[in-house]
């Protein structure tokens, strides 16, 4: 795998192969005089002044002026609008789909950045090896960190005293080795998107402060960012149809909406039908869960089934009965 696909691969990049399809529809924008009155980031970093744009590498980068044309910058590394633009325009196969990508422009700023980022500390590591890596940089910089991660015997049994149903039936010594490989592979996952997610806050990187007035209330035009400014806790399940833990999910989502909807957001995002949402909020499985407090902070993540007991357990520890 050359370097560019490892990468793009582990910050689930927009346009990978994916099973999810390309969404049409449009978002509706604001005038940037309307945008800088709701936001108005002064010195922040991109997730205190834009909550929910970014979960990935420039959610810590700092908003500044830069100059123009310029929309990231981190020394003499920068991502240029025109760059953003010729991005969309290659992979946007229609004007639906081109307003759809523009609305994610800061994604792809994000996207375009990550790499040189993680390429440029990638071999800062390979001058210190001993040898050097007989793959590619950063291939070999992401290996080293995925084998950082260790996975113990509790860490084994607790995942399979938590998903017995899974396992149907079978004994722990049964199937302590497929699941310990399992976890492990889940680990480093979350070990190198954590540690890739932050490369903009160790490399000082920066967002241009008139880009981001321009782009975030094109990417907040969409029933998650929308319920995360609402005042209420918000719950949100990313699944499919067909997808057998998705399904199983449907009817519990349903309920909580009858029951609880006064109280709580509750959403059901149909990735096929969102996909450059589903990628922003860096959903790599599904189903996947994710509940915001009132003030749209996220309180809590899970990947795979979720029984209504344990969502509303959880809800109460934000208050919500």
């Amino acid at each position: 795998m050359s370097s560019k696909r490892a990468t793009l691969f582990i910050t689930a990049f927009i346009l990978a192969a994916s099973a999810l399809v390309l969404i049409a529809g449009c978002r509706a924008a604001e005038t940037q005089a309307q945008a800088q009155t709701e936001f108005a980031p002064a010195d922040q970093t991109v997730d205190d002044a834009y909550l929910g744009l970014s979960r990935g590498p420039l959610s810590q980068a700092t908003i500044v002026d830069l100059p123009d044309g310029v929309i990231v910058q981190s020394g003499d590394l920068t991502v240029t609008r025109e760059e953003i633009d010729a991005f969309i325009e290659k992979r946007a196969t229609t004007p639906e789909a081109k307003e759809e990508l523009q609305a994610e422009a800061f994604f792809v700023a994000e996207q375009l950045a990550v790499e040189p980022l993680l390429e440029r500390e990638a071999e800062e590591w390979a001058e210190q090896q001993d040898d050097a890596p007989d793959v590619g940089v950063i291939d070999a910089y992401v290996q080293h960190l995925a084998e950082q991660v260790t996975v113990s015997d509790e860490d084994v049994r607790a995942f399979y005293d938590a998903n017995k149903d899974m396992v149907q039936g079978a004994t722990y010594e049964q199937v302590a080795p497929q699941i310990r490989s399992m976890v492990e592979r889940q680990e480093q996952q979350a070990a190198v998107t954590d540690h890739i997610n932050g490369v903009g806050k160790r490399q000082g990187v920066a967002v241009d402060a008139d880009f981001l007035v321009e782009v975030a209330p094109k990417a907040f035009d969409n029933p998650v960012d929308q319920a995360r400014r609402s005042g209420k806790p918000t719950f949100v399940d990313f699944g499919a149809e067909g997808c057998q833990a998705c399904d199983m999910m449907a009817p519990i989502i349903e309920e909580l909406e009858a029951e609880m909807g006064d109280r709580v957001n509750i959403i059901l995002i149909q990735v096929d039908e969102e996909q450059y949402l589903t990628a922003r909020y860096g959903v790599r499985s599904i189903p996947v869960q994710y509940i915001y407090d009132a003030e749209g902070r996220e309180v809590f993540d899970h990947t795979g089934f979720l029984s209504k007991d344990a969502i509303l357990e959880q809800l109460a520890e934000l208050g919500v009965e």
